[in-house]
């Protein structure tokens, strides 16, 4: 329930939802005003997918195209294709654009993509994830110093600094304090406030939410792509939501793995 405009943000998980037609997430946003408060997209699972994503979703006027330094992350952008073409209307398959404006009617993006890094190493979410013990993600978000940034660490490669920090979370005569700068490179950098092409009050009165979602706008659309044996199984009207939905109703086994088991959320914030 708290509320904030910045800080640094942990999740430490063992287990996430993962598999077809789930669509878990791990956010912060401001709701009653969405999207001008923006939204921050810390971790979200979308069928079987494998690599983590960063994304932030605004108002206008939040583009990161030339403002975000190629030696302060990792990652890279998301693309978006397969987009109407302005004249015709009919999909254009031929160009794909890098995801780097936030604002979720960007034109040249889908509706609502937003601007989304994208982590270079595969295995850092779903099911990849959970047989390793899961990890943590991290965000920290610090318009003061003009930025947003996220890792990702794999159980068992957590940064030391990382570790103690959370240990220590709990004993106040002892707090070791996360030191960022410590951990490596991030694999998600967006550049915001002065200077900038996205100025810091597009995030604002945020709070954490942890979700978990069957089908939908994003598993569900993205279903028949992502699933294409089960879409054939349980075609509906060759709708790829309505068979997600078919799918989930039939109650698979495979749903035994949409549960979340975290180990502890931390959050920070400079005194």
């Amino acid at each position: 329930k708290r509320r904030f405009d910045r800080g640094l943000i942990v999740l430490d998980v063992q287990h996430m939802p993962a598999g077809c037609g789930v669509w878990p997430a791990f956010w912060t946003t401001d709701e009653a005003v969405w999207p001008n408060h923006g939204e921050i997209d810390i971790v979200e699972g979308i069928n079987s997918q494998d690599v983590v994503k960063t994304a932030l979703h605004t108002s206008e006027d939040c583009d990161m195209y030339a403002h975000v330094p190629r030696w302060e992350w990792s990652g890279e952008w998301d693309t978006a294709t397969g987009i109407p073409d302005t004249y015709t209307g009919q999909p254009n398959t031929n160009v794909q654009v890098e995801a780097d404006n936030c604002w979720v009617m960007a034109p040249h993006q889908w509706a609502n993509q937003g601007c989304v890094a994208v982590a270079q190493e595969n295995g850092t979410i779903g099911t990849s994830m959970n047989k390793i013990g899961g990890g943590a993600y991290v965000l920290e978000w610090d318009p003061t110093n003009g930025y947003i940034k996220s890792w990702v660490f794999k159980n068992g490669n957590l940064p030391k600094n990382l570790i103690a920090s959370m240990n220590s979370a709990d004993n106040q005569n002892n707090d070791v304090v996360p030191d960022p700068t410590t951990w490596g490179l991030p694999y998600a950098y967006f550049r915001i406030g002065e200077g900038s092409g996205c100025s810091a009050d597009h995030f604002l009165n945020h709070h954490i939410v942890i979700n978990l979602a069957f089908c939908g706008t994003v598993a569900g659309n993205r279903f028949a792509r992502d699933c294409p044996a089960l879409y054939q199984q349980y075609n509906v009207k060759n709708d790829s939501v309505l068979t997600c939905n078919a799918y989930i109703d039939s109650n698979p086994e495979a749903l035994s793995e949409a549960y979340w088991k975290i180990r502890g959320v931390y959050f920070y914030q400079r005194g």
